[in-house]
């Protein structure tokens, strides 16, 4: 009998015991830590934000844990690490001509690894078109006749959040957010007459800017604000926060080592090595520079409303652990001008990303660590289909499988579900459509980004001025709040529940 739960609370409405193979409960590995997790107990509901299962009657047995498994989350660590170390190097150093012969060719070499990637990764980049001036980015929920919708648009000089929401029975609601070249404004216009703005380019002496008592913090929110709005990506202080990373970069030895052979396509090949060595105050220095750039760019009341002093303290902290580690020696092995193993050792240890290749050099990945295979990346095309799985501890615990024609795919996530649905792709944008999440019906969702940007516009006749208002304006505003904004809310809940 299948089990099913109810999507707003996560009780059972049918509730059955999981069912033991040939008398013996089946063992299933975390797939973070590499343990195995004891199934020999009662799913009584699932969390209905997070899909994970909730259990009752728990078999606290221990079950045999596998040597050095427990280590599974360091590996994982470790590895995600070394590859953004290539990705730091090769992203920053080759556009600022950083390399040497031997750093050259691993840059390279890291560059044609990773640009060919599953064909599902490649429909859903957007890197195109949110590099330029003018686009927008939006998703949808909807569930049983009820919707949520929420996008962020951009143009060369303004930007803007918009949200709408439309529940069954109450009136529809949307609210925008809107920075351009003069003001930051806010809108709710179903409750609220007046948009709230604040013109940063403007003289402001109204209460708020008297209570905030802070020349020096309102000046850097204007110019945050400026240049949010304008798209200025760069400063002085970040040209030149930049500059020093890469000439951090630039003193990271690189070096000739031995040729080693590595499986690449299903043969064994013989690989190019070379070795490049990170030591503590390589890695010290860029977070000192970042945090110099920080102290720049934020300051006054702005620094104390971030907690910016507790997180400096707790960088400070890290920094000295950092300063206690040993230099790290990381290994790539290269054939034919792509990545074949990226080696580096922890805690005695060799931990290996194996580069195995197939139909690109990215279909099949493996972590090793020890001789161990912590992690692995398996790819198979057929056709137009082409099937990716990722397996921890020699367990199964996802599955993707894309269409490249249809656009149809299939995402399975062991303990949790199924997710079903479309991705269109056009000149102008892409767009990814579930149909079927996990176990819930009737819920559906959309996420889009396109290249164009149309925004929603404000009725400047009836402006609360945030930067000018005095005692007596924003006592004005707190009554309409009372007296139209929370009935209008209440009523919608009302509706809802």
């Amino acid at each position: 009998m299948e089990m099913r739960f109810d999507p707003m609370t996560g009780q059972p409405i049918q509730q059955q015991d999981s069912q033991p193979q040939n008398g013996e409960p089946e063992i299933k590995f975390d797939p973070m830590t590499g343990q195995p997790v004891n199934t020999a107990r009662t799913v009584t509901a699932y969390d209905p934000m997070t899909g994970q299962p909730i259990y009752g009657n728990v078999d606290t047995t221990p079950l045999p844990v596998k040597k050095g498994m427990a280590k599974g989350v360091k590996i994982a660590i470790a590895a995600v690490a070394a590859v953004a170390v290539i990705g730091t190097t090769v992203g920053v150093s080759a556009k600022n001509g950083a390399f040497l012969e031997k750093e050259a060719k691993v840059g390279l070499a890291t560059v044609n690894t990773f640009k060919e990637q599953p064909q599902i990764l490649e429909d859903i980049n957007i890197s195109d078109i949110i590099t330029g001036s003018t686009y927008t980015l939006g998703g949808e929920v909807s569930y049983n006749g009820q919707s949520v919708k929420a996008e962020y648009r951009s143009a060369k000089n303004e930007k803007q959040l918009a949200a709408y929401l439309d529940i069954a029975g109450a009136s529809d609601l949307s609210a925008f957010v809107t920075l351009d070249k003069e003001k930051l404004q806010a809108s709710c216009p179903e409750l609220l007459d007046q948009a709230l703005t604040y013109y940063y380019t403007g003289e402001n002496d109204g209460m708020l800017i008297d209570m905030l008592d802070d020349d020096e913090a309102i000046q850097q929110l204007n110019e945050l604000l400026s240049a949010a709005a304008t798209d200025k990506k760069t400063t002085d202080e970040a040209d030149k926060y930049v500059k020093e990373i890469v000439a951090e970069l630039k003193s990271i030895k690189f070096e000739k080592i031995s040729a080693e052979k590595f499986e690449v396509d299903g043969k064994d090949r013989n690989c190019k090595g070379y070795m490049a060595t990170i030591t503590p105050d390589n890695i010290n220095n860029i977070i000192d520079t970042y945090m110099d750039y920080m102290d720049e760019l934020v300051s006054g009341e702005l620094m104390s409303m971030t907690d910016w002093s507790s997180f400096k303290s707790e960088m400070s902290d890290l920094q000295k652990q950092i300063d206690r580690l040993d230099d790290i020696e990381i290994e790539f092995f290269i054939y034919k001008n792509k990545l074949a193993c990226v080696r580096t050792e922890i805690e005695g240890e060799d931990m290996e990303i194996l580069f195995l290749g197939g139909d690109y050099r990215m279909q099949n990945i493996e972590v090793n660590y020890d001789g161990t295979t912590y992690f692995e990346l398996k790819g198979e095309k057929d056709g137009s289909e082409e099937d990716i799985k990722l397996k921890a501890a020699g367990q199964t615990i996802a599955k993707v499988n894309y269409d490249t024609k249809s656009g149809d795919y299939s995402i399975s996530v062991e303990e949790i579900g199924t997710i079903k649905g479309n991705i269109e792709r056009t000149r102008k944008g892409v767009t990814v459509n579930v149909t079927k999440f996990f176990g819930y019906d009737g819920i559906k969702f959309s996420a889009y980004a396109n290249d164009s940007a149309e925004f929603d516009e404000v009725d400047e006749k009836d402006i609360f001025d945030i930067g000018n208002a005095d005692e007596s304006d924003w006592n004005d505003l707190a009554g309409e709040i009372d007296a139209t904004v929370l009935y209008e809310l209440e009523d919608a809940l009302d509706d809802v529940f």
